[in-house]
């Protein structure tokens, strides 16, 4: 009977060893925009990128209320939360940023250009990387741009934590 008990432990142990938690969460998956225009000569593609603004309003409410028997009108007051969707122009310099491929491979200046048009639907992703689940799900001849969390409406990627001192 300790036996199996010993069997069972070892075999939870080497199944908890190859959970995702210790690789971390995935990273955020590669973000749509548009092309809204090309300037080969100032490496400049502006992009489309959308963005959320929430906006908290205030509104009153016309409600009937019954004191004393009577039906009373009162403005009641409630706080809504207003969503909207606006496309940020965004300048993305092709010297500063790289481009790849949905193989992962880097994209020349030349080939950016020659591939690009205005109108176009990309992907931009703010990682070091992106993962290699994400590039699986994608046709042949998409095209990822490397952005900087600085784009309205991408989220901040927290740098990589500092590794444990070796013993």
């Amino acid at each position: 009977m300790l036996r199996l008990w010993i069997l069972l432990v070892l075999s939870l142990s080497l199944v908890a060893d190859r959970s995702p938690a210790e690789n971390g969460p995935l990273p955020p998956p590669p973000r749509s925009v548009s092309i809204l225009d090309l300037d080969k000569s100032k490496n400049i593609v502006v992009l489309g990128v959308p963005a959320v603004i929430v906006e908290i309003q205030v509104r009153e409410i016309p409600e009937l209320v019954e004191v004393l028997g009577k039906k009373v009108p009162v403005t009641k007051q409630i706080i809504v939360n207003v969503v909207t969707t606006v496309i940020k122009e965004v300048k993305w310099d092709t010297q500063k940023g790289h481009a790849i491929n949905s193989a992962g491979k880097k994209i020349s200046r030349e080939e950016l250009f020659q591939k690009l048009k205005a109108g176009d639907t990309i992907l931009i992703y703010s990682t070091k990387n992106v993962d290699p689940s994400y590039l699986k799900t994608l046709k042949d001849d998409v095209i990822l741009l490397h952005a900087s969390g600085e784009m309205p409406g991408l989220p901040i990627v927290p740098p990589e934590p500092i590794p444990p001192p070796k013993q």
